[in-house]
């Protein structure tokens, strides 16, 4: 509301030029959260690794929670799509994800994407806990990704879940 009033008045005081201009910006915006929304839903919890292709910049670079080091760059950075799609491959072998997003937020070339994950392992255990994706884009793909999750409470409810019984599996 609060853009779309200032579009308004910048409209209204630089002429059609600016309007225009404004539109572009908040199409662009919007398209950058799409791409974010689609990390999520599409990447992570369906497993389908094809829109990477799309939305990831070549040399786009991802930086993990600190305490978390990827299989597949020994540490908590990964850098080009090649590496970040390795990772995204990865995680849907160790985890079946679930979850909503609940807040997206977007402005210039930024996107925050904050959801509650629930994460299960082949074991059936499960940890339910609240994820913040910071996303930079550049040229119209995902070029900066910083990722932060409660990795301990993450660790703390899969040491203390039991493993779900082979009925519960099915």
């Amino acid at each position: 509301m609060k853009s779309t009033v200032i579009a308004v008045l910048l409209a209204s005081l630089l002429g059609s030029t600016a309007s225009s201009a404004i539109a572009a910006s908040t199409s662009d915006v919007d398209k950058n959260k799409q791409m974010a929304r689609t990390w999520y839903e599409e990447v992570i919890v369906k497993e389908n690794l094809t829109p990477l292709d799309s939305i990831l910049a070549p040399d786009v670079v991802m930086e993990l929670d600190p305490s978390y080091k990827t299989k597949v760059s020994g540490t908590n950075k990964l850098s080009g799509a090649e590496q970040i799609k390795q990772h995204a491959a990865q995680i849907s072998k160790d985890f079946d994800f679930s979850g909503d997003v609940i807040d997206l937020f977007g402005e210039g070339n930024k996107v925050v994407l904050y959801r509650v994950v629930t994460q299960k392992l082949a074991d059936g255990k499960t940890a339910t806990v609240p994820w913040v994706t910071f996303f930079e884009f550049k040229n119209g793909k995902i070029a900066n990704i910083k990722h932060v999750h409660d990795t301990l409470s993450e660790k703390q409810q899969f040491e203390a879940a039991p493993a779900a019984s082979t009925a519960e599996k099915k």
